[in-house]
């Protein structure tokens, strides 16, 4: 999933997509890490993107949110292509069809399109899986071209949340939060929720809280969350917002590479 993942991502950019060489892959015999280097890198390309960002993964709603999406196509080969999709916004337990559509473009050789998809979520009483499943359709797109068949099905799972938020009945002397950055106070004052704020992780362990809230990046500017673990060892309940990808690591977690790329200035003199 990785490696489709960033090469069709390079590919709606415009760029060509990865291709990790080993010399240990002797290129005349079968290698299934080799093979992988084919996902999402043939002349047709096809996938279910964000928006208004085709690299936005937005995946949580709340009923009656407008779910948008983008169907990105991209034809690299010779001549005009066709392509098609059919999709649809299924709940995943039991499969119902809750929207469906169809869309399609001609590309010239060289092309990129986006075509938009734009739903309503349904209305839920509680939290409720859903999943958008892709067809597409073009020329080319088929056993004889395993690069192009292998982004012939999409799908992107959904979570949506019932509209009204819930009221959580909390004591501010029993909810830390430690938030430097100020940007997670605002989550919990939209739940209704009282707490007491606190400069330092060390003032708010101190403090013997029942619950403790690390907020988002916060632990950019102070490490030791491994103070903690005593706390928690005797029924701290801890929740830790989105942190950066070098804290989960010093953490000794293990993060996903972006893969970004390096990119050097051309001279215009070059014609580029």
């Amino acid at each position: 999933m990785l490696v489709t993942r960033v090469n069709r991502a390079w590919r709606a950019f415009g760029q060509n997509g990865g291709l990790m060489y080993l010399t240990s892959w002797k290129w005349d015999e079968p290698n299934t890490m080799r093979e992988r280097q084919l996902q999402a890198n043939g002349e047709v390309v096809t996938f279910l993107g964000g928006a208004p960002a085709f690299t936005d993964r937005t995946h949580a709603y709340r009923s009656g949110d407008t779910i948008a999406k983008q169907l990105v196509l991209v034809w690299d080969g010779q001549g005009e292509n066709r392509i098609a999709a059919e999709w649809k916004f299924v709940e995943a337990a039991s499969g119902k069809i809750l929207a469906s559509g169809e869309a399609g473009k001609t590309l010239g050789q060289g092309d990129i399109r986006f075509v938009p998809v734009s739903i309503r979520a349904p209305d839920v009483s509680r939290k409720t899986a859903c999943r958008f499943e892709v067809v597409f359709s073009a020329r080319d797109m088929d056993a004889a071209h395993p690069a192009n068949l292998s982004v012939k099905h999409d799908t992107f799972d959904v979570e949506i949340h019932p509209a009204k938020l819930p009221n959580v009945s909390t004591k501010a002397a029993e909810f830390a939060l430690f938030d430097p950055a100020g940007d997670s106070a605002g989550v919990l004052e939209g739940l209704g929720m009282a707490f007491t704020a606190y400069d330092t992780l060390e003032a708010a362990l101190a403090a013997r809280p029942k619950f403790l809230v690390v907020g988002r990046r916060a632990l950019d500017r102070a490490q030791g969350l491994e103070k903690a673990a005593k706390a928690i060892a005797g029924g701290l309940r801890l929740l830790v917002m989105q942190q950066s990808p070098a804290v989960w690591q010093s953490l000794g977690f293990t993060v996903e590479d972006s893969m970004a790329r390096q990119m050097d200035q051309v001279s215009g003199s070059l014609g580029h």
